[in-house]
């Protein structure tokens, strides 16, 4: 299982949900690959017990969701993809002001995309949109068409009017 935004809100407690529940392995994208930071966030959420009894289950991988190949080599990438079998995209800009629109569009969409295209690679048949997205969608300044047009042109066709839906 690859989980996105593990250090957010959401995420963090999304992996605890899916440790609890017996994943074996849980593996963390973080934008600066510091496992030590997400430990010490589990350690501020859930205690240092819980920490010690699920470290061991949580890999963590440098990415940048906003890069082809999340900014990674070709053999790390290809490893990513080889333990990949679900997703939880979590990760997303959720500030209510950015100087520039395009740092929501280069996370929020192009991040999207390049998950979407891992789960692609990866052969994953059980990639999971997060409708969460599709709320936040409301809180920015972008239109309908725009966010439909992004869709389209990132997601495959079978899961289209699901997306859609969210929006």
């Amino acid at each position: 299982v690859v989980i996105t935004g593990a250090t957010g809100f959401f995420g963090i407690h999304l992996m605890k949900v899916l440790l609890e529940q017996g994943e074996p392995k849980v593996i963390c994208l973080l934008r600066d690959g510091n496992k030590q930071r997400l430990i010490d966030l589990m350690k501020w959420y859930f205690g240092p017990m819980f920490v010690l009894q699920m470290e061991s289950r949580i890999l963590v991988f440098e990415a940048d969701l906003c890069k082809e190949h999340l900014g990674m080599d070709a053999d790390t990438y290809a490893a990513l993809m080889q333990k990949t079998s679900k997703i939880y995209h979590c990760a997303a800009d959720v500030r209510h002001y950015a100087a520039d629109e395009s740092d929501y569009l280069k996370t929020n969409v192009d991040g999207t995309k390049h998950m979407l295209k891992l789960a692609e690679e990866a052969g994953s048949s059980k990639a999971v949109n997060i409708v969460l997205m599709g709320h936040l969608s409301k809180h920015f300044d972008f239109t309908l068409e725009q966010w439909l047009d992004a869709i389209a042109e990132s997601v495959p066709a079978k899961f289209l009017e699901l997306n859609k839906k969210a929006f």
